[in-house]
């Protein structure tokens, strides 16, 4: 692997990584991790009376193993509600895990808020 100048701040609460898709984000994280345990979600919403752990996906069928980090955040977490934003046409369940259209992530009323 090449050489990176950029350290992420592990230790601290959290951090967030932008940048365009396919630049090798995720490869950072899986490497940098490696060995420790870990549970990488995509967004963690906090609100009064409730923690959603969100998994964002690019595609219309998101199946159970596609979401093993979402997984194993609510092993870690087990007050969060596990929620995958798709590109799916309806809501379905892959698993334990509702999947939902990103258009319907929008509507205050689908997330009880």
């Amino acid at each position: 692997m090449i050489s990176r100048i950029l350290k992420l701040p592990f230790g601290r609460k959290s951090f967030f990584l932008f940048g365009p898709r396919q630049t090798g984000k995720s490869t950072l994280v899986r490497h940098a991790l490696q060995g420790r345990e870990h549970a990488e979600v995509d967004l963690v919403l906090e609100m009064e009376n409730a923690l959603f752990a969100i998994e964002i996906k690019s595609v219309p069928m998101v199946r159970a193993g596609d979401l093993r980090g979402l997984q194993s955040f609510v092993e870690d977490y087990p007050e969060a509600r596990p929620i995958c934003i798709s590109a799916a046409d309806r809501p379905y369940m892959a698993g334990d895990i509702p999947v939902i259209p990103w258009q319907m992530s929008f509507k205050a009323d689908y997330l009880d808020l």
